[in-house]
């Protein structure tokens, strides 16, 4: 009976209407399969899954890496079907291109404007060689941490042998550090990793790359001639250098550099002395008179106290001796039948005398009338100079002439050198050739000519002792 009555109630009372309530779509999220990916200069795929896409729309990815002041348009649309979706962002090898640091990822409704609906940031790390000397630097960059979080850096030798450094990230999450690699760092491969929190999820991540480590090759650094005279000096001055440009002394060298010379025939070696002036290493090579006209391969060696060698090759021609012949002033005038010493001094390349039993040197000399005549010169060991005594020419009934002067020098060596047009003589005409030539060429009054005869008998006679 009462349970009867209690059904009865229940059919009788009214219908209430409850409300229908549908599941919320989620927003849109972006991931990617790793915080930071060790590919900067190598290149390679960043996989970034599109999660909870609506069906009824279209996105656009876009990217903004981490020189750029904003992020750019990648794609041409989405569609929302599947809700999840994998895109596969491509980092270039070129590091200009994509460079280390921080990248952002998008979602957008809109291929116009980047409306941001979702976002996801990675980092791109590297080291910029693959291979480094010893005592050459090793730049780690990289991105995707924490903001202003540290950021830990170790360079590991094969060995186990290991330097590490703290740095702060910036405020992009963007961080560097540059190992210098030590002159008896171990050789062979050696990795550099980079710890920390990441952007996103701020969760520790870690990361690796991996390099060689080979000899360095110490550079001679200088300039050295490529041709020089006989009687010269090829002086080899240069420092020595790592690839990272600090100069060794001679307590980081196993011995003094030595320099090779192939000459003609056989080779000589020499060392090169250390200046702690200049902080250099130099040779001075003396080229003989009569060294083979020739070019000379050379080569320098040295090595460091951690095998590290230096080896620099090169060559350098031998020419002639080229001779410096230094001319006096002439006078300014002469006279016709004075008797004129033009004395020449003569020299080698490195300023010692041509004397007559290395070789000889000749004067040539041509007039205003075309004359010409060469004649050898004499050496005076006593002032060292090559003398001409040459007596001025007598021209009868002209106004003067004036000689140019060359001369030539050569030795057995066929050494040779030339002063051409140095000396210029200007002779003059006596006073009766004056005028006795200005009679030839014009009619003139008896009385001015016996006025000119008696004037220039009555000088002659007052310059008689």
């Amino acid at each position: 009976m009462v349970v009867l009555l209690i059904i009865a109630m229940f059919f009788c009372l009214p219908l209430i209407s409850l409300p229908i309530v549908r599941a919320q779509q989620a927003l849109p999220t972006l991931t990617t399969d790793s915080p930071i990916y060790p590919i900067w200069r190598k290149g390679g795929n960043v996989n970034v899954t599109l999660i909870n896409l609506a069906s009824n729309s279209t996105y656009f990815l876009w990217v903004q890496r981490p020189y750029d002041p904003a992020s750019n348009l990648i794609n041409v649309g989405i569609s929302g079907r599947p809700a999840t979706q994998l895109f596969q962002l491509a980092i270039s090898s070129n590091s200009t291109i994509d460079p280390p640091g921080t990248y952002l990822v998008s979602l957008s409704s809109s291929n116009l404007v980047d409306t941001r609906i979702a976002v996801v940031h990675f980092g791109v790390f590297g080291i910029d060689q693959d291979t480094y000397q010893r005592t050459e630097s090793v730049l780690a960059s990289g991105g995707g941490v924490y903001p202003n979080s540290t950021v830990s850096l170790a360079l590991t030798y094969q060995g186990g042998v290991s330097t590490t450094m703290s740095v702060n990230a910036s405020s992009r999450g963007d961080f560097q550090y540059s190992f210098e690699i030590p002159a008896n760092a171990p050789l062979g491969q050696f990795t550099v990793a980079a710890s920390g929190m990441s952007r996103d999820a701020n969760k520790g991540v870690s990361v690796e790359v991996q390099a060689t480590n080979t000899l360095a090759s110490i550079n001679f650094v200088g300039q050295m001639p490529s041709q020089v005279q006989r009687t010269l000096t090829m002086l080899f001055n240069v420092t020595l250098a790592y690839p990272h440009g600090t100069s060794l002394t001679p307590d980081q060298l196993l011995s003094n550099p030595n320099l090779t010379i192939t000459l003609p025939g056989t080779t000589q070696t020499f060392l090169l002395n250390y200046s702690l002036n200049t902080g250099s290493w130099s040779y001075s090579y003396l080229i003989p008179v009569n060294a083979t006209l020739s070019s000379y391969p050379y080569s320098l060696k040295a090595e460091d106290l951690f095998s590290n060698p230096a080896v620099s090759t090169g060559s350098f021609d031998v020419d002639a001796a080229k001779f410096i012949i230094d001319v006096p002033q002439p006078p300014p005038k002469v006279q016709a039948q004075q008797v004129i010493d033009i004395a020449i001094y003569v020299f080698y390349p490195n300023g010692t005398t041509l004397t007559n039993d290395q070789g000889n040197v000749t004067a040539f000399y041509q007039d205003t009338h075309g004359n010409n005549a060469t004649v050898p010169m004499v050496f005076n060991a006593t002032d060292g100079r090559w003398h001409l005594f040459f007596v001025a020419p007598s021209q009868g009934f002209t106004f003067g002439i004036t000689l140019t002067f060359s001369f030539n020098a050569v030795d057995r060596y066929e050494n040779s050198g030339a002063a051409n047009d140095a000396y210029a003589l200007t002779v003059g005409a006596t006073p009766i050739q004056v005028i006795l030539a200005g009679i030839a060429g014009a009619i003139v009054p008896i009385a001015l000519l016996i006025w000119a005869l008696v004037t220039i008998s009555k000088k002659r006679r007052q310059h008689k002792p």
